[in-house]
């Protein structure tokens, strides 16, 4: 495989010029290229650029909605519960990350959940941002059925990841984001592209049998949660801290 260089403002003006296209607000597109490129930046290559031919394909099919609003549908004092209504994640998650920092400077702590939202990207690009205003960040989400019940062999609950960021003074932060998954779907897409085997221990393939190859889960596999039960279980409280707090769909 070959490396691109590019500059982050060539870019960044790249990606506003597609979402432009597709009627999305140039605010909300300056969000979505920031958080890409962030994850870029980092080397997380499973959540970056690759993630905008997806986001493409949703708001060309109303699977995404370019227009909808950031709205708070409840609050008591320091929670509020929000919704993106079945907008771009990215976003929502954004505005979502400013009201929690907004709620949690005037009350000490605060809780933002929220709803009816898309793929977010990399949470530890959120976690990052509350860590920047001085506080600790935790941030997660839950997702569509991608990941295997421990000893089974069926997709049933999301790979649902979890980052934390705490400021670290000169250090900038001290941050870990990572899913529930042994290799995230992300890191899948990634190693079909650059034609790598994955580790044993992380995926399935369709009749349930484990494999290394990425096309095998990409073709109807599921991936395995990380150190069996553990990852499970983690996944599990996301579940309830992220879906059921927030009114969101849950997992069969």
């Amino acid at each position: 495989s070959e490396n691109i260089i590019i500059s982050r403002e060539a870019l960044e003006e790249k990606l506003l010029r597609i979402f432009d296209t597709l009627n999305v607000s140039r605010e909300d597109a300056k969000m979505v290229a920031d958080t890409l490129i962030q994850a870029e930046q980092w080397g997380v290559t499973s959540h970056g650029i690759l993630r905008v031919e997806h986001y493409v394909r949703c708001l060309q099919s109303g699977g995404i909605l370019p227009d909808a609003a950031f709205t708070v549908e409840q609050q008591c004092g320091n929670w509020v519960r929000a919704s993106a209504n079945g907008g771009l994640g990215i976003p929502a998650s954004c505005k979502a990350t400013e009201l929690v920092i907004q709620l949690a400077k005037e009350h000490g702590i605060a809780i933002v959940n929220l709803k009816e939202s898309h793929h977010n990207g990399a949470e530890g690009v959120y976690a990052h941002a509350i860590a920047k205003a001085g506080m600790i960040g935790m941030v997660m989400s839950t997702g569509n059925p991608i990941m295997a019940v421990t000893g089974s062999c069926e997709a049933t609950i999301g790979n649902n990841p979890f980052a934390y960021a705490v400021p670290a003074g000169k250090y900038d932060t001290l941050m870990m984001d990572v899913a529930m998954s042994a290799v995230a779907d992300g890191k899948v897409q990634v190693a079909k592209a650059t034609g790598k085997l994955l580790d044993p221990g992380c995926i399935l393939d369709k009749e349930g049998k484990p494999s290394v190859v990425p096309d095998d889960y990409l073709r109807g596999g599921v991936l395995l949660p990380f150190s069996a039960h553990k990852g499970y279980g983690l996944s599990v409280m996301v579940e309830c801290m992220a879906g059921i707090m927030s009114g969101a769909a849950l997992t069969h």
